[in-house]
């Protein structure tokens, strides 16, 4: 949780506002991906980074970021799948 206080979420706040002011801006939407992936906010980060593609498709950085993302969720999904398998195995062992 980030509390109000940090310069994250401050950060956060700045670059929301300037979303607001201009929507089709590449570099805002940029930041706000490195934002919510720095806040573990996965989707949202997907959001903002696949928006910025759309907008700057030549930008390697870009895709980069997202194949990133894409990597931890990835990894997040296997590591659960991993622990069901294993909860499985042992509740077999038992029996």
């Amino acid at each position: 949780i980030y509390s109000p206080f940090t310069p994250l979420f401050t950060g956060y706040q700045l670059f929301e506002a300037a979303n607001y002011l201009a929507p089709f801006d590449w570099k805002i939407l940029y930041n706000l991906g490195l934002v919510h992936l720095t806040m573990q906010q996965f989707a949202s980060a997907f959001h903002f980074l696949s928006a910025a593609i759309n907008l700057r498709p030549k930008m390697a950085s870009l895709f980069m970021l997202l194949a990133g993302k894409m990597g931890i969720l990835q990894l997040k999904a296997d590591l659960n799948s991993f622990k069901g398998d294993i909860s499985k195995k042992v509740v077999s062992a038992i029996k």
